[in-house]
């Protein structure tokens, strides 16, 4: 999964909006401040949903596997249940990493994550690719990969806890960051201004640059 999200994310083109961004230097970090806070708070989210899971929904019935199935089970009654609440850990994991993956496509605090996703059909292709893996891994991995089938029900849950690390993310990114320089960068910045000479009737066609 990790594979395909770095492929994904690496098929993002460029846009015009990287010309305006202050260069990196050399000394500074691979991983900055600001992608710290985002790693920190998505990773925060995640504990509190798998914890949630695995200790704090034992008696909900959507978290547990019916003693119907408990009996068919691959697994043997004594297992399933707890096959079943395994499964969903994983399945709800990884649907949290799924959307985390469209909030890394904007790192700079922009807000509109979706900008510009319909014109990356290979990222949509391995997004797709990846969720149809998990549901094949979740459904039919059986003994394999140790997953229990889950019900429609719980599918929803999975996929309902994952979707909020979207808004999540939003809401991380209304506090607001500056990098290390840029309102020096800003004040030291001069600007150039376009004036044209005019000879008679002929207005020249070279420039001469005022600086202000």
């Amino acid at each position: 999964m990790d594979a395909l999200a770095a492929l994904a994310l690496a098929t993002e083109p460029p846009t015009a909006d990287l010309l305006e961004r202050k260069p990196y230097g050399r000394k500074e970090p691979l991983i900055s401040p600001l992608m710290w806070r985002h790693i920190i708070a998505q990773a925060v989210l995640q504990l509190v949903a798998v914890f949630f899971i695995m200790f704090g929904a034992r008696n909900i019935s959507i978290f547990i596997e019916t003693e119907e199935n408990m009996n068919t089970s691959v697994f043997g009654p004594h297992h399933a249940c707890q096959t079943y609440q395994y499964t969903m850990v994983f399945n709800t994991f990884v649907f949290l990493q799924l959307f985390n993956e469209i909030n890394a496509r904007r790192i700079n605090n922009e807000f509109n994550i979706f900008s510009g996703i319909h014109k990356n059909p290979f990222y949509l292709g391995v997004y797709a690719a990846t969720s149809l893996l998990q549901a094949l891994f979740v459904q039919f991995g059986g003994i394999a990969v140790e997953t229990a089938p889950l019900r429609w029900d719980s599918w929803l849950l999975c996929i309902g806890i994952g979707v909020i690390g979207i808004p999540w993310g939003l809401i991380v990114r209304l506090f607001p960051y500056k990098r290390k320089g840029d309102t020096k960068a800003k004040t030291n910045q001069k600007k150039i201004v376009p004036v044209y000479e005019q000879k008679g009737d002929i207005e020249s066609r070279f420039v001469v640059c005022s600086v202000n």
